[in-house]
């Protein structure tokens, strides 16, 4: 539980509160993501990085994750594509929206550029992490993973 004070750094959070997306000023934060409608918070992602634009990364992946549950993959691959971020998770993001638009040889390349630094993760691993309000985003993302050769 994350508790949201009026003078939280990030304006995401802040917004949530406002908007009454959650009660009082304590956010779930592990159990958002089943909890809020896609397309109601791709604006609230959106103003977040306008906002605060110093950490638009931050918010990279939850703007991706949101895409992709809308079945918007092409956004969420111009979002990752114009990504400066480094972070093994944006590499999985990658391999999934590249397999989910026919790119399977990179989102392959993808996962092997994860697997250098992080040699442990495993679809199943990568999946406890990843709440999600629908099974069938989650299987798949689980399904692009192994498609992307992430071992099981």
């Amino acid at each position: 539980m994350q508790d949201v004070s009026p003078n939280n750094p990030c304006p995401f959070l802040r917004a949530l509160v406002a908007a009454g997306f959650v009660d009082g000023h304590v956010v779930p934060l592990a159990k958002l993501s089943k909890t809020v409608d896609v397309e109601t918070a791709l604006p609230w992602i959106e103003q977040a990085m306008r906002i605060d634009p110093f950490s638009a990364s931050r918010y990279e992946t939850d703007l991706v994750r949101a895409f992709y549950a809308a079945r918007r993959v092409d956004e969420a691959v111009d979002v990752l594509e114009g990504s400066t971020r480094t972070h093994y998770d944006t590499k999985l993001w990658r391999a999934v929206c590249y397999v989910e638009i026919g790119r399977e040889e990179e989102a392959q390349i993808a996962i092997k550029e994860v697997l250098a630094t992080r040699p442990h993760l495993t679809v199943g691993s990568v999946m406890e992490a990843q709440p999600w309000k629908k099974p069938q985003d989650a299987a798949r993302v689980e399904a692009a993973l192994s498609r992307a050769a992430l071992p099981r």
